[in-house]
């Protein structure tokens, strides 16, 4: 071993490496000073060219630099700090010839440290560093290069904040990144540098965070193939932020509460899931690209886009919960193929009211207990595929704007009680370019339809209870239209007064039932020209009261009574 003990500070014989302009340095707070005793380091070469620093129960303090050499083997200087000693000497000890570094740290509170005045961070071979138990902290943000050809980070229980930080103006590497860390609220923030090979990181029970900024992550051997991110994290909540970064896959698993925060990323596949009992959250702000399926899961699953931020799927989103499931896109959604958001056991939310959303594929909102879905953009919003709103016994609620389209067949299935269905058509095109199908369960409902386009048929069956069906001007339906209220006192309005976007035009057969019970039917209105008038493409349609006392003053309305039967009603102004 070529080793020389010096008690001059740091760096002060070494030719040093000018401080560099760095972005937003992640790191942490500095711990106050100990009223322990010092700790000693021993340092021993071992085969391979392997210098091995080991600690003791202490608190052991240590700062690391080597030389700036880009050379396979390396001068490393370790300097013991607030009183620690290295080799049981005060002051600084340098090793020649190293190609690799093994730290390894015993019980106590221990600070593992770089350089930040002067010298590199460089090996080209493996580092490893044992923390072990204790509250410690490895801040590596060297004055010069950062690079090493593998890290694996350990540590025991512990508080334990691991910082690491390059240069974006430089070619900082840290590769083949391994951290695994016991229970204890622990912190990993990594800073501007590429990476070769996969980030795995584990965690035992407590508050994890996992922080990666301006950091590319790259396959071995590849032409900038993006390499994945594992984290799997115990109880407790389970934090990853994403900012300014290009990734392979994304995985963050927790047993306890999972977040994912992202930031101007681009990405692989990604997975969060939360444990059993705790909730998955993910939020995406700037410009986010997942390349490949999206999936948030836990018993509350909740996902979010800011508004003037964007996400685009590459491959289908699910957000998946038992209690609650819930997606706001306060922004602009692009998913190339199939978006579901669904909760087993609970209640189910789509909220789109930023920019624009776009599904490839199918949509689905579903909720055991109940659904709300809320489609209000400023542009044509649109589903290429099917889009089914499938909710539950609570009071449901599906309110639809006017930028909202479906390729294919709508189906809105509720349960049991006062449900909300409002839906506006767009102006230049059918809102729905299949068929319209409406259930709902007992309760008093409202449906109201305004200037909606269907291209294929339409069924609206509703359950018992005083249920009101709207239809007003503007509304055309292709195909043969079925109405089915119930029992209850039931309203059918068509085409009522005040409408301004023209007839409500069936031109498939009507077929309509307002079941038992005292309704009432408005069927055009008196005055208001085409806009309140009632066009029927065929004849033998057919409107029945059903039993009870059912009410219809066709003088106020406005159709031609040669194509439309109504059977079962009185005129309330005989």
């Amino acid at each position: 071993m070529n080793s020389r003990l010096n008690s001059a500070p740091a760096g002060s014989s070494r030719r040093s490496t000018p401080s560099r302009s760095r972005r937003r340095r992640l790191a942490f707070d500095q711990l106050e000073a100990r009223d322990n005793p010092s700790g000693n380091v021993t340092a021993t070469m071992g085969a391979g060219n392997v210098l091995i620093l080991t600690g003791d129960h202490l608190d052991n303090q240590i700062q690391i630099s080597t030389a700036n050499n880009l050379n396979s083997l390396t001068t490393v200087t370790v300097t013991g700090l607030d009183n620690e000693t290295i080799g049981g000497q005060l002051g600084f000890k340098t090793f020649d010839n190293v190609r690799s570094l093994r730290i390894v740290l015993k019980g106590g509170n221990d600070v593992v440290t770089s350089d930040s005045a002067a010298g590199d961070f460089e090996f080209f071979g493996a580092v490893a560093i044992s923390l072990g138990d204790g509250n410690n902290q490895l801040d590596l943000n060297p004055a010069g290069r950062l690079f090493m050809k593998r890290l694996t980070v350990t540590a025991g229980d512990g508080a334990d904040a691991i910082a690491i930080n390059g240069n974006p103006a430089s070619p900082d590497n840290v590769d083949h990144m391994t951290f695994q860390l016991g229970d204890g609220s622990n912190s990993v923030a990594l800073n501007s540098f590429k990476s070769v090979g996969p980030l795995k990181i584990s965690a035992g029970d407590g508050h994890d965070s996992l922080t990666i900024e301006n950091v590319d992550l790259i396959v071995a051997n590849t032409v900038d193939k993006p390499a994945p991110i594992t984290a799997q994290m115990g109880g407790g909540a389970a934090t990853m932020s994403l900012i300014n970064a290009t990734v392979g896959a994304v995985t963050l698993a927790s047993k306890g509460d999972a977040s994912l925060f992202a930031n101007g990323v681009t990405t692989g596949a990604m997975t969060v899931a939360a444990g059993r009992h705790s909730s998955a959250l993910t939020d995406f702000d700037s410009a986010a690209i997942v390349k490949g399926n999206l999936t948030v899961r836990g018993n509350s699953a909740n996902l979010f886009v800011g508004a003037g931020d964007s996400l685009s799927v590459l491959g289908s989103l699910n957000v998946q919960g038992a209690a609650s499931a819930s997606m706001d896109s306060d922004g602009t959604t692009e998913v190339a193929h199939g978006l579901t958001v669904q909760a087993t056991a609970g209640h189910a939310q789509l909220n789109a009211t930023g920019t624009e959303m776009t599904v490839g594929g199918n949509l689905m909102i579903s909720g055991a207990q109940g659904v709300g879905v809320s489609l209000h953009t400023a542009n044509l919003s649109s589903v290429k595929g099917n889009a089914t709103f499938k909710g539950g016994p609570s009071a449901d609620d599906v309110n639809v704007g006017a930028q909202f389209k479906v390729g294919k067949n709508l189906s809105i299935a509720l349960g049991g009680g006062d449900n909300q269905i409002h839906m506006v058509g767009p102006t230049t095109t059918p809102g729905v370019g299949g068929n319209l199908s409406i259930t709902t369960g007992a309760g008093a409902d409202q449906v109201i339809l305004d200037g909606l386009s269907v291209a294929g048929k339409t069924s609206v069956v509703t359950g018992a209870g005083a249920d009101t069906l709207s239809i007003l001007s503007g509304s055309t339906f292709t195909g043969a239209t079925t109405i089915n209220l119930g029992t209850g006192d039931d309203v059918l309005s068509i085409a009522p007064p005040g409408g301004a976007a023209g007839p409500v035009t069936f031109t498939g057969k009507l077929t309509a039932g307002l079941g038992a019970g005292n309704d009432s039917l408005i069927l055009g209105s008196a005055g208001d020209g085409a806009n309140g008038n009632v066009v029927f493409g065929t004849a033998a349609n057919k409107i029945n009261g059903g039993l009870g006392n059912d009410l219809f003053n066709n003088v106020a309305g406005q159709f031609n009574p040669t194509k439309v039967v109504t059977a079962s009603f009185e005129d309330p102004t005989p």
